[in-house]
């Protein structure tokens, strides 16, 4: 979350809140911050919701997908400052409009590596330390994070 490029704890509510548990290296203690981000009404199943560095700053995006057109809404992670952190709307960043899968001779287009990467979380993952721009084959090999059911 920090962008400093270790694996840290990430829960959502049942709302789609997201609390934050940082890795402070010192296992079993992670240093809670709680709830760092409320999305109201963007988020109506927190299913639809999604954890992924799609800028390459090795920050995960808070990334909501509408299941009735597959369209992708970011909320960009762009840091914190002490205990709060800043999530900037930026809108739709995927139209939901099918891809064709590229060959192996041919490079993936943006939105066809958005899309596979999107597929990949369809459970609640941990963020990839890794860039989505510089990955050749993005798979979920993270944990999977998934809190109570209602």
């Amino acid at each position: 979350m920090t962008g400093d490029g270790t694996d840290d704890y990430l829960w959502l509510s049942p709302e789609g809140d997201l609390n934050f548990w940082e890795n402070i290296h010192k296992p079993p203690l992670w240093r809670p911050y709680g709830v760092i981000y409320k999305p109201g009404a963007l988020v109506t199943d927190r299913r639809n919701v999604h954890l992924a560095d799609l800028t390459g700053d090795r920050r995960c995006d808070y990334v909501i997908v509408n299941p009735a057109t597959n369209e992708v809404r970011m909320l960009q992670n762009t840091g914190n400052s002490g205990s709060s952190f800043t999530f900037v709307d930026k809108g739709k960043v995927f139209n939901g409009n099918a891809c064709n899968p590229p060959s192996k001779s041919k490079s993936m287009s943006a939105d066809c590596e958005l899309e596979s990467a999107l597929c990949c979380f369809s459970l609640l993952c941990t963020c990839a330390s890794m860039p989505l721009s510089s990955r050749t084959n993005p798979s979920c090999s993270h944990s999977h994070f998934r809190g109570p059911e209602r």
